[in-house]
């Protein structure tokens, strides 16, 4: 019998603690607060200043494969979601988060300078703060980048059901229920989980303070309705969340905005960036500097 922490803290997962700890090592920490949450910025690198915005009960380490090579030439900015991660989120019953993409914008303004162009790059849930926090800076946001976006009309329901794993005490059983949950909903195949991403998801969601509701689709496309820059989106080929139908999501989000760029990645589930982060980074990179 283990407690969720002595599994976390498990030899099993001494790699994955490894090479968290080593980008964790490398970052600057910054704390922005209002009214609303308290929020925990990291920040690795310099030069134009990316915001990598993560999704439900998740934290910074969704990002995890994508910070140091997208540093390489960028000042990399990652909050952690009030509710999850570090950050706090004053009133817990806010479970669409609204007003938190203000609240980022704000708190970006005063760590970081109100001067220069910058570029937002949101997953999932995560998409709707971006939306929200974009729409906010205005046209100091040159590039919006949505991951996995899937404000769509049409809906699409994962066929394999997560499996409930909090009352689970043996490691051996939490690995096998992690490694379900995550082939069900992030990865497009089961040889891609490895340690770190089971360690990943394991303490995301079990330090996850709020249970998230998605928020009216309308508030989202009305942010990008309003945008004057740049709007990309990035969906891995099998995202149980658009598969099948990702001609039509790119339709529909050409349809309301029209310049958009949309760009699939062969191979990857919804957690596109982790399951296949060589492709990814590339396909980033070149959204937010431009080239694509």
């Amino acid at each position: 019998m283990l407690t969720f922490t002595e599994m976390l803290e498990s030899e099993r997962f001494g790699a994955a603690r490894a090479e968290i700890g080593v980008i964790e090592g490398l970052a600057t920490h910054f704390t922005s607060e209002d009214m609303a949450a308290r929020i925990t910025w990291r920040k690795w690198g310099a030069g134009p200043a990316v915001v990598l915005l993560h999704g439900a009960y998740g934290s910074w380490l969704h990002w995890l494969r994508n910070i140091a090579p997208l540093a390489s030439a960028n000042s990399v900015w990652v909050p952690d979601l009030p509710g999850f991660g570090d950050s706090i989120l004053r009133d817990p019953a806010n479970r669409t988060l609204d007003g938190v993409g203000v609240s980022l914008a704000r708190g970006f303004r005063e760590i970081a300078g109100g001067e220069g162009e910058i570029s937002i790059a949101g997953f999932s849930f995560g998409t709707r703060i971006a939306a929200d926090m974009a729409s906010e800076l205005g046209a100091r946001v040159r590039d919006l980048v949505l991951v996995g976006p899937h404000a769509f009309a049409e809906r699409v329901e994962p066929q394999m059901k997560p499996r409930s794993w909090r009352a689970i005490r043996d490691l051996d059983e939490m690995i096998s229920a992690q490694k379900h949950n995550l082939a069900a909903i992030m990865f497009a195949s089961p040889a891609a989980i490895d340690d770190a991403a089971i360690y990943i998801q394991m303490k995301n969601t079990f330090f996850a303070a709020i249970a998230v509701r998605a928020p009216a689709h309308a508030q989202f496309w009305n942010a990008l309705r309003t945008r004057r820059g740049s709007i990309a989106a990035i969906w891995g080929e099998e995202d149980v969340y658009h598969k099948g139908v990702l001609p039509r999501r790119i339709d529909e989000l050409r349809g309301r905005c029209p310049s958009a760029r949309a760009s699939i990645i062969a191979r990857a589930g919804h957690w596109a960036m982790y399951e296949q982060a060589n492709s990814f980074n590339s396909i980033l990179r070149d959204f937010v500097s431009g080239t694509a």
